[in-house]
């Protein structure tokens, strides 16, 4: 797997930003920087896990319990 290239990183830290920000903004900045950064790396977890979800359901459609 090669390395993301420096205008790549530029792009993601950007993006990765914008979703702090949108969590300031949720909150209408009452959430401090930290908590700011820990609720968007929360929230890109649970979009990755999501994604990994649909992933495997996909992949193995046979384990997916429908209601």
């Amino acid at each position: 797997m090669t390395q993301p290239g420096p205008a790549q990183n530029s792009a993601a830290d950007e993006t990765y930003e914008g979703v702090v920000q949108d969590m300031r903004d949720l909150y209408d900045n009452r959430i401090s920087d930290q908590e700011a950064h820990e609720a968007a790396r929360n929230l890109i977890r649970f979009g990755r896990l999501a994604l990994e979800i649909k992933s495997a359901s996909r992949q193995n459609p046979a384990h997916v319990k429908h209601n």
